[in-house]
């Protein structure tokens, strides 16, 4: 659906906390936010689905509840998600089990692609 490149989002410090932000600098240009706990469940067809939550630290221009709403927007992250995680483990960059936060906002979205 989404053909995310590193030119689509770069890595920020994040003020509010020890997570690292992800800033998007293409589509939803200058969106802040970063992302809770992630997890991937199988489904039936053996396919995969990628269940993630995050935390919008600044939307911008754009109206927060309105992202939040937003099936476009929540796709999107997904995408992005996708692609920092084939690029952690392509790269061998990555922490599982107990490195992972206990990330308890209710922002829970499926990526659809």
């Amino acid at each position: 659906m989404y053909n995310i490149t590193f030119d689509d989002y770069t890595f920020s410090e994040n003020e509010m906390s020890e997570n690292w932000a992800v800033r998007l600098k293409t589509k939803y240009k200058d969106v802040l936010y970063e992302y809770g706990k992630v997890s991937v469940k199988e489904t039936e067809s053996n396919d995969g689905v990628l269940s993630y939550q995050y935390n919008i630290i600044d939307s911008a221009e754009y109206d927060e509840k309105e992202l939040i709403e937003s099936e476009e927007f929540n796709n999107y992250l997904g995408a992005v998600l996708e692609h920092i995680i084939t690029d952690a483990f392509d790269s061998g960059k990555f922490k599982i089990g107990e490195d992972a936060t206990n990330d308890t906002d209710d922002n829970t979205k499926k990526s659809l692609h």
